[in-house]
Order: structure tokens, then sequence, then C-alpha cells
């Protein structure tokens, strides 16, 4: 199923968004399966669309957040009977604004190793330079959103690497951590504002006490000051562009050694 794609949507506690968003996703033809991560929600929060829920303590009393969320997703998706090429990574505070999947997944045609392909708003700085193809190779990407490829997953797993590191509990400088991993294989990844999406962070500022979490700028604080020991601890970096400037060092390789290749 070279132009379809999976999608999972990661929930706690937010059945009605993450419903709503499920069948906002399915009105798409290139949609071959919509499901629901659960990360540990309460019953009566727990979509029927659910195809894999964590059920530790941990995961009821803290909830998974993206990195842990997301792996579970992954393996869940890997052993599953889909036979498409492509999986698509959703919080459930994700609005849809394009959804060109099709034009999208035809990038993989234009660029050598293509392994992710990351959903940009059009008023993303990176927007400014796509010109007519609608896309740019990049490195430098926020966390939300992303379309990774079921080769480059397997080609990770198959190792016995996770996708996303889960010690990194919220998350911080993940999707830089993930370009570092690709264009270290020499593969690469992609910003496109033809499938995008806007985050509603409504949920969170005012839903937080039942999705089971801190405060907005709490969960913020923790993020950055966690991400900081997490970044020491793994790399014994003291600051955030240092990996940053591995993870540039490694596109431009990319470039240098591809350029002939990229169309």
């Amino acid at each position: 199923m070279h132009n379809k794609v999976d999608v999972l949507i990661l929930n706690r506690n937010l059945v009605s968004v993450t419903d709503k968003l499920v069948d906002s996703v399915m009105k798409y033809e290139n949609v071959a399966l919509c499901g629901v991560i659960d990360s540990g929600s309460r019953a009566e929060e727990i979509s029927t669309h659910t195809v894999v829920k964590a059920t530790s303590i941990d995961a009821t009393e803290h909830g998974l957040r993206p990195n842990r969320g997301f792996n579970l997703g992954i393996d869940w998706w890997l052993n599953s009977d889909s036979t498409s090429d492509w999986l698509m990574l959703l919080p459930n505070d994700s609005e849809i604004l394009n959804f060109d999947v099709e034009s999208a997944l035809q990038i993989n045609n234009r660029i050598p190793n293509l392994a992710a392909i990351v959903p940009v708003s059009p008023n993303n700085h990176y927007s400014k330079n796509f010109g007519k193809n609608r896309f740019e190779i990049a490195w430098h990407f926020d966390e939300g959103p992303i379309i990774l490829s079921r080769y480059f997953l397997k080609s990770l797993v198959s190792k016995g690497t996770e996708i996303f590191d889960p010690s990194n509990f919220r998350g911080y400088l993940s999707f830089i951590e993930l370009s570092t991993k690709i264009y270290a294989s020499n593969r690469c990844m992609v910003a496109t504002d033809l499938v995008s999406f806007k985050e509603n962070k409504n949920h969170t500022i005012q839903k937080f006490e039942l999705i089971g979490t801190e405060a907005y700028s709490e969960n913020i604080e923790l993020m950055l000051n966690e991400g900081k020991v997490w970044l020491q601890k793994k790399y014994g970096f003291e600051d955030r562009k240092s990996l940053e400037l591995i993870s540039r060092l490694l596109f431009e390789e990319f470039l240098k050694v591809n350029e002939a290749k990229i169309k």
C-alpha cells in the first residue's frame, strides 16, 4: 500500500477529543487504518478505537507521554498484519489543516532513503522555502505529528533499538535525537505542509486535571529541567546546542553524499 498510511492517535483520558480526531482522519481515502494508543486512561475515557493500551500501574498514574506512547504504537503496528509502508503518529490535540497524504507520500519518489515526513503548519519557518514542491529536507523539528517509514522502523527495531528514548519521559529534544539517528544511517527526513495540523493547547491548559497531568506551565518547566538531566546523563552535554550540532552536521553530510540523487 504505497499510497496509503496507517494512523495511530495517542490518547489519555480525552475520549471525546480523540474520537473526534479519529472521525476526521477516517474521512480521507488514503488512510488504511486509524487506531488509538491508550496511555493509561480511566475506563470511561478509553476509546472504542483503541488497538493497544498501557496497563501498568506507572502508566495509569503518570501516562506514557509521546515517547513511550509512540513506541508502544510502533511496536503494535510492526507486529500487526498491516501492509502499509507508512505510519502516522498523532497526539490527540492535533487538528487537521491539510491532509494531502497522496502527494506527501510521493516525496519518497524524489528523495533517497526517506525515513520520516514531518507535517508543519503553513506559517512554519520551513514553509517559506518550500516553493512548488511543498517540502524541504530538514533536521530541526519540534515534537508533534510525524509520519515514519516501515523500512526505517524495522531497521532500528531489528537491532534492538527503540525509536524514541523511553527514559526521556517528557520528550525533550526527542525529534532532534530522532533526526540524529536518521541522518547517522544515511537516511533523511522532510518537512511539508501537504499534511499539516495545529495543536489545540486548550486541552492541556484547561483539562490537565482530567488528563491526569500537571498544569501546562508546570509541565513545560518539568520538561526543561528533567530534559537537561536526561541530556547530561545520556550524552554528557551541558547544552542542547551540542546535540543540535551533531544532528546538523550529519544532515549536511547526507546532502553532500546524496547530492546527485536528490531530485
